[in-house]
């Protein structure tokens, strides 16, 4: 979500780091036990395959998502950030699909917000917001999103479901609640259709404009 009031046009500034970010390494729930009790006597995978989300949401849930890498982080994006082409264009590399998986994040709602292209996310006891959870993230991925969604958000941790019913923590971008909504629902396949060829023009010259020093201040908040 490129922090633009207006989307065809920047603000004169860039930001100056993510505020109040952590050190969070990836805290997991098991899967869920059986009605009994008790645990699964077989290999739960079993009776996730063909279905690759929860087939990679399993493998997560069993090892551990930082396994033998430091600092390696998860977003939850429920925006535009869900999309192929605009991620890799912010990130500057592409996602390998078993990184990739389906989440919920509940007590939220997906609104659309007024002379904004991008989705914003409001509490809501009884909501729950559908996106797109990616694993195994770098600090320099982390800065990367931090220069394109500068300060617009609010970053903080939330869990989230994944589709075996397990849970895990992910990085969230948290919208202003004072920021006027708009009717109607967003769709991110309404904003592919109409929005998204001129977005990753944009997107395209605000990521050019991410330097060496800013990115370096901006990956050691994220260490």
């Amino acid at each position: 979500m490129l922090c633009t009031q207006n989307w065809l046009h920047f603000k004169p500034w860039v930001t100056d780091g993510v505020t109040a970010v952590k050190n969070l390494r990836c805290g997991l729930k098991s899967v869920r036990p059986q009605p009994d009790g008790s645990q699964f006597d077989h290999d739960p995978k079993q009776s996730f395959i063909g279905d690759a989300s929860a087939e990679r949401s399993y493998d997560i849930l069993a090892s551990g998502t930082n396994t033998g890498r430091k600092y390696m982080l998860s977003f939850f994006f429920f925006g535009t950030l869900q999309d192929d082409d605009l991620r890799k264009l912010v990130l500057g590399r592409s996602i390998s699909t078993e990184d990739i998986t389906i989440a919920i994040l509940r007590g939220f709602r997906c609104v659309r917000l007024r002379s904004r292209v991008q989705p914003g996310i409001l509490e809501d006891p009884e909501g729950q917001v559908e996106g797109t959870l990616v694993y195994q993230l770098s600090p320099t991925d982390a800065a990367r999103i931090s220069h394109y969604e500068c300060d617009a958000y609010e970053i903080e941790s939330r869990w989230v479901d994944l589709p075996i019913g397990g849970q895990t923590t992910a990085w969230i971008f948290l919208s202003d609640p004072d920021l006027s909504v708009a009717p109607g629902k967003w769709h991110l396949k309404n904003w592919q259709q109409k929005y998204k060829r001129r977005s990753l023009i944009v997107a395209r010259t605000w990521m050019s404009r991410l330097d060496d020093s800013e990115l370096v201040s901006l990956e050691n908040e994220w260490r």
